[in-house]
């Protein structure tokens, strides 16, 4: 009776030895966890809730010697829904119904076709759902005040101003020495990892369009 009760008690000891002992490497491994890796998992977890999105810049004019202006930006105005405000519960097709609805009221309050259909809307939603869907790009001050009459106070729908289009006020002279601009690749871009989403810049593609990307000496001195 008495050898059992030495047994009982040095089994007893032994589970508990070796329970303190796991319990020991578990507390151990969350302390490593959270010392050495904690920055690591609180970076995972702000790029999971925070997108950045990069913002194009605007382009500068381009003047001829006399000051009359040969190049610029034109102002307009553009059309945006915002996904993120418009979703709906349940199936995700809900959603995708609600933006077809104020797609179309939109498309109908312009009077035009708008750049989104079905298929594109899917697809916006599944590579870019923190973006705004820009529905149109190139509205007129004519298109824009009948969208704020009919759908100004339309949930996750943005009138925004927009700088698209360069212009050249002298219609096609000169254009063969003004050039064109296009959109930069984003992969040449040094910043571009540091962003979710990168809106790129117009670039030069030829003539004084691309030979203004860089900084120019202005005589005196000057930039």
């Amino acid at each position: 009776m008495r050898y059992r009760n030495i047994n009982s008690i040095l089994r007893l000891g032994i589970i508990g030895g070796v329970m303190f002992l796991m319990a020991l490497i578990l507390i151990s491994k969350l302390g490593v966890e959270q010392l050495r890796r904690g920055k690591i998992y609180n970076e995972r977890i702000e790029r999971q809730s925070v997108r950045r999105i990069r913002i194009p810049s605007g382009r500068g004019k381009i003047f001829s010697s006399d000051l009359k202006i040969l190049a610029e930006s034109k102002p307009g105005y553009a059309l945006r829904i915002y996904p993120e405000e418009i979703r709906r519960p349940g199936r995700r097709s809900n959603t995708v119904k609600e933006i077809e609805k104020l797609n179309s009221a939109a498309a109908s309050a312009v009077g035009r076709p708008s750049l989104y259909d079905h298929g594109k809307i899917i697809e916006h939603l599944n590579l870019r759902p923190g973006l705004p869907m820009e529905i149109f790009s190139d509205l007129t001050v004519q298109e824009a005040a009948r969208v704020l009459e009919k759908l100004g106070g339309a949930p996750a729908l943005a009138l925004e101003e927009n700088e698209l289009c360069r212009d050249n006020p002298f219609d096609k002279s000169g254009a063969h020495f003004l050039g064109y601009v296009g959109n930069e690749n984003p992969a040449l871009s040094e910043d571009r990892k540091d962003f979710f989403y990168y809106l790129p810049d117009l670039a030069g593609r030829s003539g004084l369009e691309k030979f203004g990307d860089g900084e120019i000496d202005l005589p005196g001195g000057g930039k």
